[in-house]
């Protein structure tokens, strides 16, 4: 079975988000982009997926 593994160039592993991925309300101020995120090795029949950040 292939392992399920999430990427992104956005977000250096192991690091923190940048500001400009951050919500710009409740006492942050970033720029409500979204990061580019890559993922593979999904199991077979998946028809999507629910990304949270904390």
């Amino acid at each position: 079975m292939t392992a399920f593994t999430l990427t992104s160039p956005d977000i250096p592993a192991g690091g923190s988000i940048a500001q400009v991925f951050e919500f710009d309300s409740f006492g942050c101020s970033g720029k409500n982009q979204s990061p580019v995120l890559r993922w593979s090795g999904a199991p077979v029949g998946t028809k999507s997926f629910a990304v949270h950040v904390y």
